[in-house]
């Protein structure tokens, strides 16, 4: 990736810098005008990792869908060497972007991806490009039709596209204890690819349910001893022994 790009622009965060696309008009926009972004989701998500892994002396995250890396970056940097994250993103681009951030910061608890997380490995998977100097939602590409995303219509580049490799989440046997998953419909691909993982480990999760098969996430999960709270378009999945206390979300 050339940072000479006039898109690319590196900004100071909250949790030191990061490279965004100023043609983001979230995520990018974002972190350009207040230095965070999803800082409450972070925030609740450190409590439920510190709730979980009080007594450990390592902490295991996934961050599927890392994007540019606010969660990977916020905690990373929260957590310091106690933790080591797993980040994984497919569009090539943004990997790069989150590869730069990783570099400028010297993370050395984080394991960058360039796959699309997904039930099967090793899959090749093309992705029709966006163009990057347009404004647009980058974090809402998706990567399987029919799109559900109108911006995934109006801005891909004619005939444009790259190839990424598909990865399960399954073929990682370790003791994982939280994943956040922001895939853009490609969820239940994930979790049909994490199941053994999940029921091993019993991680903690957040997931985004807007444009997945929430029926069929929802049964899932319940059948296997967890209990499910929404939070806007987004869901908290605690297995039952964990037993926590949960107010002010929906639970579903």
């Amino acid at each position: 990736m050339k940072l000479e790009n006039k898109y690319i622009k590196i900004v100071n965060t909250n949790y030191g810098k990061i490279v965004i696309n100023i043609n983001d008009r979230f995520i990018g926009k974002s972190f350009s005008e207040n230095k965070y972004w999803g800082i409450e989701d972070i925030k609740v998500i450190s409590k439920f990792i510190e709730y979980k892994c009080k007594n450990k002396k390592k902490i295991i995250f996934y961050d599927v869908g890392a994007n540019i890396g606010s969660h990977t970056l916020a905690l990373s940097k929260i957590f310091n060497n106690k933790i080591f994250i797993r980040s994984f993103e497919a569009q090539y681009t943004v990997h790069n972007m989150l590869k730069e951030t990783i570099k400028i910061n010297n993370l050395k608890n984080i394991r960058l991806y360039h796959n699309a997380v997904s039930d099967k490995n090793g899959e090749t998977i093309k992705i029709e490009l966006p163009d990057y100097s347009k404004i647009n939602n980058f974090g809402a590409l998706e990567l399987i039709k029919p799109y559900k995303n109108s911006d995934n219509n109006l801005l891909n580049k004619d005939g444009a596209y790259e190839e990424v490799k598909t990865i399960s989440l399954d073929s990682f046997d370790e003791e994982v204890d939280f994943i956040k998953m922001d895939i853009e419909g490609m969820e239940h691909f994930a979790l049909k690819g994490s199941k053994e993982l999940i029921l091993k480990y019993r991680p903690y999760l957040y997931v985004e349910l807007r444009k997945t098969k929430k029926d069929e996430l929802i049964t899932f999960f319940k059948e296997n001893k967890y209990e499910i709270y929404q939070k806007g378009l987004d869901a908290f999945i605690l297995p039952i022994e964990s037993k926590i206390n949960i107010t002010g979300l929906n639970k579903l």
